[in-house]
């Protein structure tokens, strides 16, 4: 797996890592460490612009609500991400 350096654009290696790939359904595998959780969603929100909580449990394999809700509201804590609404109509738009 890759990750990106921070504030350069490039890209670092990570040993023994696989990379989460999309699979033969389209959907990404959702990642067992929280760290690269918050990573994939940060890439998908980027990918998406907008997010609620349906459509990002759609784009991953195997993710549970709580894990993204957590990873979402973890990027808008962080002020890359932010979230509006509240319960099923709560939604996370990326800061450009």
């Amino acid at each position: 797996m890759q990750d990106e350096i921070p504030g350069t654009g490039q890209k670092k290696a990570t040993r023994g890592a696989k990379a989460a790939a999309p699979e033969k359904t389209g959907k990404r595998v959702w990642p067992k460490e929280l760290s690269q959780q918050v990573a994939a969603v940060r890439d998908l929100l980027a990918e998406a612009g907008a997010l609620d909580l349906a459509r990002a449990k759609a784009a991953f394999k195997g993710a549970k609500d709580d894990g993204l809700a957590a990873s979402l509201d973890s990027l808008a804590a962080l002020g890359l991400a932010v979230a509006s609404g509240a319960g099923p109509a709560r939604s996370w738009s990326a800061v450009r």
